[in-house]
């Protein structure tokens, strides 16, 4: 039961298995049957890809054989285009050759009458310096003309003030003469004086003893004693007299506090003086660095007039280059750009005669404005733009921007390799490389460098001469502020001069002023001094008197008559008082005599100062005088050289003139023959870079054919790969493998390609 149990599970699991078997077996069927579709489909398109690959080889193989034949016939017009570059160049090169000589010749012409136009601007140059020194000559001999009469004036001064002062010091010297004799003789008249007034005295004492010993006498007391009254009210008159005249306003007695010496103010008429000595010898000292100041100026202006002129008539002569240069229909592109100094060169050799060329469109030759590229091919690295150093038109943006400016020529040649189509270099003294090998290492004089030269030295001039200019203002400012500054030096130093001169005469009229009021003092107060003594005797002849009228009285009193004896003392003094005003009256005339000679010696010393003053003032004045008149003869002799000066240069004006117009001549005739030539380079190297630009233009074509055949073969290489990898066989056995006959038409390729495409 078990083996029969086991057997019936093992047929259950064998139907199971039978069943999976049958229904592997249905998809087995439908396998085969779709293997068997496929099968079919993939002949069907093995034979559809083989006729594809076929047609696309055949194709490819006629483009490989048209390209080819393409490539044949462009590299027949290249060397077409080769041949007739090769003969423009050779032509070019030829007129090229021949221009140098004829720009030397022209440049030589040009730099001749450019000389020559320079001579003849320095001659009027000079010939105006000339009018102008001549003029500064008048005016400076007009000067020195003033200066020498000041001079002789001044020294005439110093002449008069010395004799004036000679005068003055023999007229103190004769006072002085007998000076010590006159103080001798006053003194021994007031020793004798005093002699005669002790005598007096004595005499008067003697009788006063002798009438106080008549006093017996009565009568003669009596009279005494009436002339002792009689002489007291005398004595008192006299006394109340002097009081009087003591006490009155303005009396003598004022002059008691008179100073014996000069008052205080003596001193500040000295020193006014001495500043204005001072101020004399500082104006002079102005007067002079004046005047060197304002030869100064003329100089330095004369200097700047001169560097001027010149300057003037070299940017006249560039100027009248200029307008030789500009003698054309239509303006050059050359006069719409500059360049920075040192760059002219190499902009010449950039763009050559297309400098020639205008902005104007309806000129023949002419630059149109053209939008710059989207992607310029950038310069060579080692090289910088040309388009940085020069400002052009917009016209000239995509040829400077292509055209680079290297350090020396070892650079130019390492990076010529590197240009692209269009691009050049350039070295700063002509040199030039050509993206397409055309090189120019040994570069000939261009004009068009010579022109932009001309123009950046023009400009650079006309800046020096607005800066000149300035200077040139500024120097004539200031040789007219040196000539008021001189004026106004020599109005000062005339007016310290005449200050001087007040300050002397202040001084002289204060000295004699002062001696003047010594004399009144001193004759005050001698005066005075008189009075005094005059009071003093007064009083002690009125004491006297009163007492000896109270003696007389008394012995009148005592003793018989006295009267004679009084009588006689009366006279006596009178005479004792007048012997001592005469005693008075002489001292103060010794005191008078000795002050008197203090002061004279005084004014001697200040004589002899100024004097001497005024002799260094004299010699000053001569030798000034002497340096003038030395400055005047050379001035009239550089005048009379100045005069004969015209006369040479009208003769080497003409003569200059004539070698112009023979220079132009010259300059013109070698314009142009230069011109006929440059006319002949242009069109020479027109055909040139026509012929270049056709060479190039095959060349371009001839790489584009080069590159269709390449791409052409490349495609037919792939095409074979692909029937090989594909197909497993030959290009050539694609027909049979497609079930084509020799003789069975080929069908179209866009309908194999859409049924293979249906197909797959």
């Amino acid at each position: 039961e078990l083996r029969l149990n086991g057997a019936e599970t093992n047929l259950e699991r064998l139907d199971d298995v039978l069943l999976a078997l049958a229904e592997q077996l249905k998809g087995l069927k439908r396998q085969a049957a779709q293997a068997r579709r496929y099968r079919r489909l993939s002949e069907h398109v093995r034979r559809q890809e083989a006729i594809l690959l076929h047609l696309q080889w055949r194709a490819a193989l006629a483009a490989v054989g048209e390209a080819e034949a393409r490539l044949e016939a462009a590299q027949a017009t290249v060397e077409q285009h080769t041949r007739t570059a090769a003969a423009a160049a050779t032509g070019q090169a030829e007129q090229t050759a021949g221009l140098p000589p004829l720009r030397q010749a022209e440049a030589e012409a040009a730099a001749e009458l450019q000389r020559l136009l320079v001579a003849g601007g320095e001659l009027e140059a000079e010939e105006t310096r000339l009018a102008q020194a001549r003029d500064d000559n008048r005016r400076r001999r007009q000067q020195i003309d003033g200066d020498l009469e000041r001079e002789k004036t001044l020294a005439a001064d110093a002449q008069a003030a010395g004799r004036r002062l000679e005068d003055e010091r023999a007229a103190l010297d004769a006072a002085r003469q007998g000076e010590a004799e006159a103080e001798t003789a006053a003194k021994a008249e007031v020793e004798a004086a005093q002699a005669t007034l002790d005598e007096a005295e004595a005499r008067l004492t003697e009788l006063t003893e002798r009438v106080a010993a008549i006093g017996a006498r009565k009568g003669d007391l009596e009279r005494r004693i009436e002339e002792m009254e009689r002489r007291t009210a005398r004595l008192d008159d006299r006394r109340r007299e002097v009081t009087d005249e003591l006490r009155r306003p303005g009396a003598p007695a004022d002059a008691v506090a008179a100073p014996d010496h000069p008052p205080a103010d003596g001193a500040p008429a000295e020193r006014r003086v001495d500043q204005a000595r001072a101020a004399t010898e500082a104006a002079e000292q102005a007067l002079a660095a004046a005047r060197t100041a304002e030869d100064e100026a003329r100089d330095g202006a004369r200097d700047i007039e001169a560097e001027w002129a010149g300057l003037t008539a070299e940017a006249s002569a560039l100027d009248r280059l200029g307008a030789a240069d500009d003698r054309t229909a239509w303006a050059p592109v050359i006069d719409a750009l500059s360049v920075d100094p040192g760059f002219e060169a190499a902009l010449a050799a950039a763009l050559g005669d297309d400098l020639t060329a205008s902005l104007d469109r309806a000129a023949p030759a002419h630059w149109d404005e053209l939008d710059p590229l989207a992607k310029p091919p950038a310069l060579p690295d080692g090289c910088q733009a040309l388009a940085d150093h020069a400002r052009a038109p917009a016209a000239l943006a995509r040829r400077l921007a292509q055209i680079g400016v290297v350090a020396d020529r070892d650079r130019g040649r390492a990076l010529m390799d590197r240009l692209q189509p269009g691009q050049r270099l350039v070295s700063r003294d002509g040199a030039l490389w050509r993206w397409d090998g055309f090189t120019v290492e040994r570069p000939s004089e261009a004009a068009a460098a010579g022109r932009l030269e001309r123009r950046n030295r023009l400009n650079t001039l006309r800046d020096r001469l607005a800066e000149i200019d300035a200077r040139r203002q500024a120097a004539a400012d200031g040789v007219a502020a040196a000539r008021v500054a001189t004026a106004e030096a020599a109005a000062a130093e005339r007016a310290a001069r005449q200050a001087l001169h007040e300050a002397h005469a202040r001084r002289e009229a204060r000295r004699e002023g002062e001696v003047a009021r010594i004399e009144e003092a001193a004759a005050a107060r001698s005066r005075r001094a008189l009075l005094d003594d005059l009071a003093v005797s007064l009083d002690a002849d009125l004491a006297e008197a009163r007492d000896e009228l109270a003696a007389v009285r008394r012995a009148l009193a005592e003793s018989p008559d006295s009267g004679a004896a009084r009588a006689e003392i009366g006279p006596l003094q009178a005479e004792v008082a007048a012997r001592r005003a005469r005693l008075v009256e002489g001292r103060s005339a010794a005191e008078v005599l000795v002050r008197a000679a203090v002061e004279r010696g005084r004014r001697i010393d200040a004589i002899d100062a100024e004097a001497e003053s005024w002799r260094a003032r004299a010699q000053g004045a001569v030798s000034q005088i002497a340096a003038l008149e030395e400055r005047l003869e050379s001035a009239r002799a550089e005048d009379r050289a100045l005069a004969a000066r015209p006369a040479e240069i009208a003769a080497q004006r003409r003569a200059v003139h004539e070698k112009i117009e023979r220079a132009e001549a010259r300059r013109g005739q070698a314009a142009d023959r230069l011109a006929r030539a440059e006319a002949a380079l242009g069109e020479a190297d027109r055909r040139l870079r026509q012929a270049e630009s056709e060479l190039a233009a095959a060349r371009e074509g001839r790489v584009r054919l080069e590159a269709e055949l390449a791409q052409a073969r490349e495609r037919h290489d792939t095409v074979v790969a692909r029937i090989a990898e594909r197909l497993e066989c030959t290009p050539e056995e694609t027909p049979e493998l497609a079930g084509l006959g020799p003789d069975d038409a080929l069908p179209e390729a866009a309908p194999v390609q859409a049924r293979l495409e249906r197909l797959t």
